[in-house]
């Protein structure tokens, strides 16, 4: 049945529910009503009760038709107040050089992106993006500065002459300093120099000695990296153990030839590791070249482990300690129910844009090891449409218009889409910002839709069963 009923209907082993999307409400109804708002199908004796019923809804506000008219980000009008004054985070290439080859790096010639090579940043370039960043953050009274790559610790001598400059340069403003690395090349100077200007570290470490080893190796040799970087943890641990706790942390790419399992007890179990920070993504296929699949022991593990943590929140599985690889997926219902909690409507708006596009280079702005601006380090280099300025030159504004307005190219899809409220879609998944209905735009699509589905009865269920996220702290 097709009323144009702006909404989504779902069910749980549960119950059945419909999302509407004017009101941002998920709504349980009986079985009746649900097959009526699916495809009309009702018996004879139930016309009464469901007409009623329908009627009742309608008449609260539910299943209105309405659409978004006109696409205008809300921020659209502000975008150039938050680029003069708001810009609280660079993140510096300090080069496109790596000491290590990983097989699924976006660097790795797999992607359409640029691939390693020794382009590096020099003294000038940092210091003119330095500027800028201080320059461009009146209102923010703290900074923060990163370093990236490539490795970055391969100019290690030009970090440090960055955090000299900066402090000097940002003088009254706190800066906090983050990189992410291989963790090969962690000397003791190193250490010293992290340790007293407090850095925050994110080291790739993807599990196990033979896990590790199968993608990350050192660059013309076969030669695995897991020994050099446990040995290097080690020594900061042994140096710092206050530091080592709360700075350091780690990131685990998961391929999905690997099972969460052993990955899991690697993390849980090793005294270096089993206290820290962790967080864990899926090998990339934005860009990628290829197709990428998803085996179905991986997916068994991860709906498994997903399990065991629903089961914990609720209660009803005692003594269990939730595994670190599963804190993405609950952080994310997390911010689903925050989403939910704090968008009550009437209807939708005239004029909106679903909430993909963030500020682009308000929250990450990228600074290439050349000079040239984006949105942030995710991006590809290669595609001219992401670039949004340069540190001689300054922001492009038209393209920051054009980057958050990005549901314009798109629009006729997105307005009838359910799952607009929700949406995540940004620059970084557009094949190409001036064409309408790129293929991977249409992917992307069709994840976050599946995704948002799967979000809304998780949350159905553990609503159901009496969990307070009010009261949520995340322990792990």
């Amino acid at each position: 049945m097709n009323n144009d009923y702006f909404i989504h209907l779902f069910e749980t082993p549960l119950e059945k529910y419909f999302y509407d999307v004017n009101m941002n409400e998920i709504v349980n109804i009986p079985e009746t009503v649900y097959k009526y708002l699916n495809n009309g199908d009702m018996s004879d004796e139930d016309i009464s009760i469901v007409e009623k019923y329908v009627k009742n809804l309608k008449d609260n506000g539910y299943l209105k038709k309405k659409r978004v008219e006109t696409v205008k980000h809300p921020l659209t009008k502000c975008a150039q107040c938050y680029i003069d004054n708001k810009i609280n985070y660079m993140v510096l290439q300090v080069t496109q050089n790596c000491n290590l080859r990983c097989e699924y790096c976006v660097y790795s010639g797999g992607y359409d992106n640029r691939v390693h090579n020794k382009s590096r940043m020099d003294i000038g370039i940092a210091k003119k993006g330095i500027d800028f960043l201080v320059k461009h953050s009146s209102d923010c009274e703290e900074l923060k500065l990163g370093f990236y790559g490539g490795e970055p610790l391969l100019e290690f001598e030009l970090i440090k002459q960055c955090v000299k400059y900066a402090e000097v340069a940002a003088e009254g403003k706190k800066i906090k300093y983050y990189t992410t690395t291989n963790g090969t090349l962690i000397s003791d100077e190193v250490i010293d120099f992290f340790y007293n200007n407090n850095f925050t570290v994110t080291i790739s470490l993807d599990g196990p000695s033979h896990i590790h080893n199968r993608s990350r190796h050192f660059a013309y040799s076969d030669k695995g990296s897991f020994d050099n970087i446990m040995e290097n943890l080690s020594n900061i641990k042994k140096k710092y153990p206050d530091y080592y706790q709360g700075n350091i942390q780690f990131n685990t790419v998961l391929t999905t030839e690997n099972g969460f399992s052993e990955i899991e007890e690697f993390f849980k179990n090793n005294s270096l590791l089993k206290n820290n920070t962790m967080t864990s993504s899926l090998v990339s296929d934005v860009y990628a070249k290829g197709e990428r699949k998803v085996g179905e022991n991986y997916v068994r593990e991860e709906r498994y482990l997903e399990f065991l943590m629903l089961l914990c929140k609720i209660g009803w599985l005692k003594d269990y300690r939730i595994s670190q690889l599963m804190k993405g997926t609950f952080d994310d219902l997390l911010h689903f129910e925050e989403e939910m909690s704090k968008q009550k409507r009437k209807e939708l708006p005239d004029e909106w844009h679903h909430g993909g596009p963030c500020m682009p280079g308000v929250k990450r702005l990228f600074m290439t090891v050349d000079g040239q601006f984006y949105p942030c380090e995710k991006v590809s280099e290669t595609r001219e449409e992401n670039k949004i300025g340069d540190v001689l030159d300054g922001i492009n504004m038209e393209q920051v218009h054009k980057i958050l307005n990005i549901e314009s190219m798109n629009h006729n899809i997105c307005r009838n889409c359910w799952a607009y409220s929700f949406c995540g879609n940004c620059i970084l998944n557009i094949d190409n910002i001036d064409k309408e209905n790129n293929s991977n735009n249409n992917t992307m699509c069709s994840v976050f839709r599946r995704d948002t589905e799967e979000k809304m009865k998780t949350w159905c269920i553990l609503k159901r069963l009496n969990y307070d996220f009010e009261s949520e702290k995340i322990q792990f």
